[in-house]
């Protein structure tokens, strides 16, 4: 049943029937991190990665396994699903400008 409910979800990643919306309004104030939460990079986090680029990296290769493909470049060529980053007055600058500079994390 669990594998049912798996190849549907891939059935649907792969027609581009499905979206994903991060809700990405808030500061890291409260961790001590005067940027948008997005931006952080988790302490002990082997990967040194941010919440960000952890969530987009996930994002597309949940659509290269749904596609059968290993290659980031194949997936330019397929059916793809949307990605939004929902901000806020107080970061949206500041969040776009992170999403360019490191290249949409492989997105585009």
């Amino acid at each position: 049943m669990v594998e049912d409910f798996q190849q549907e979800g891939l059935r649907v990643i792969r027609e581009g029937k499905a979206a994903v919306v991060i809700l990405a309004g808030g500061q890291g104030s409260r961790l001590g991190f005067e940027h948008p939460k997005g931006m952080y990079v988790m302490q002990g986090l082997p990967s040194g990665k941010s919440i960000f680029q952890i969530l987009t990296e996930r994002f597309l290769k949940s659509q290269m396994i749904a596609h059968g493909i290993t290659s980031l470049g194949e997936l330019h060529s397929k059916v793809c699903c949307k990605m939004l980053v929902m901000t806020s007055l107080e970061n949206h600058e500041e969040t776009v400008e992170y999403f360019k500079s490191n290249s949409y994390f492989g997105g585009d």
